[in-house]
């Protein structure tokens, strides 16, 4: 099976270097899935979910909360601002922060045009976390009280 060189980074750390088969990514363009010898290809990533496939058929998810990619010469690389791995997700933290950004984004009188601009993007981010987390929480993460 063809393959080609996926890095995913953020300033912070190195989350991936590996060989895939396969990437479907969140851009501004909408979601995109680059495959072995894509023609070359630059853009903007957008907070969301990308799914990685590698040649064994594991499959790998990630959120990515903006940055931007690159694909040429069969190598794609990801420079996120951030990314976690979905398992690595804290729910409850990212329900705090979708509730701080909801709240400012709710007093519209009361805030800047910015500020606004900035509790939006926020909401994006926590809504882009708290999807790839309950997407791949697994049964043993779940919670006997609730099954969630």
């Amino acid at each position: 099976m063809k393959s080609f060189k996926l890095s995913l980074a953020t300033p912070e750390r190195k989350l991936l270097e590996e060989e895939v088969s396969e990437a479907t990514l969140p851009t501004e363009a909408g979601e995109v899935t680059i495959l072995p010898d894509h023609i070359p290809y630059i853009a903007i990533l957008k907070p969301g979910e990308v799914r990685i496939e590698t040649p064994q058929g594991e499959s790998k998810h990630f959120v990515v909360l903006g940055g931007f990619v690159e694909f040429h010469d069969n190598a794609l690389s990801l420079l996120a601002d951030a990314a976690e791995r979905a398992d690595e997700i804290d729910l409850e933290r990212a329900e705090r922060a979708e509730s701080r950004a909801r709240e400012i984004r709710d007093r519209k009188a009361d805030i800047s045009m910015e500020e606004q601009a900035l509790a939006v993007a926020a909401l994006e981010r926590a809504w882009a976390r708290l999807h790839v987390g309950k997407k791949h929480r697994t049964h043993r993460d779940a919670s006997p009280e609730t099954g969630i």
